[in-house]
């Protein structure tokens, strides 16, 4: 090939490359925008109006056990990644794990918001199992949060993931 072609090819090759970036980058930048919902009325509000969305856009069975109010538990700054964490786990357990049934229970428990969401999906054996980019959109999440989830699935029987938040004091 002459020097020209290689040329050609590797300035199409580095256009590409930074493109997939750019679009990477703006990507990661709306992921983490708050949706305007969770400023105006609240994670309560937010949470339920997620989980309407998904009971009127899907045939899966959502039951949301949630108390009254979790507004103002833990800091704001906190809210917009637990809201994105249901979102991808929603997400998740409608195209990977197939599921037909959702349990969320959020309550405040010993001094801590504990977030508990569970399919009857598929699941996936953990020893196994690569990572998705779902799963590890959650993890990275609630490291951020400073916090852990614990994760169990198994192949045929769905998959429950449990996080615990500290209360504001």
């Amino acid at each position: 090939m002459s020097v020209v072609i290689i040329n050609i090819y590797r300035n199409a090759f580095a256009v590409v490359v930074e493109f997939y970036v750019l679009v990477f980058r703006k990507r990661r930048c709306l992921d983490y925008r708050t949706p305007p919902i969770l400023n105006t009325m609240g994670l309560t509000v937010a949470i339920q109006s997620l989980v309407e969305k998904m009971r009127v856009s899907t045939s899966i069975k959502i039951i949301l056990k949630m108390s009254d109010s979790i507004d103002g538990l833990i800091p704001k700054e906190l809210e917009i990644n637990v809201y994105r964490i249901l979102q991808e786990s929603f997400n998740n357990s409608l195209k990977h794990a197939q599921a037909t049934k959702i349990d969320i229970n959020i309550e405040e428990k010993a001094r801590e918001l504990q977030i508990n969401f569970r399919d009857n999906g598929k699941g996936f054996d953990q020893g196994k199992a690569k990572m998705g980019q779902g799963l590890l959109g959650i993890k990275e999440r609630v490291s951020l949060m400073k916090e852990r989830v614990s994760i169990e699935s198994e192949h045929q029987k769905g998959t429950q993931f449990t996080i615990n938040i500290p209360v504001k004091t």
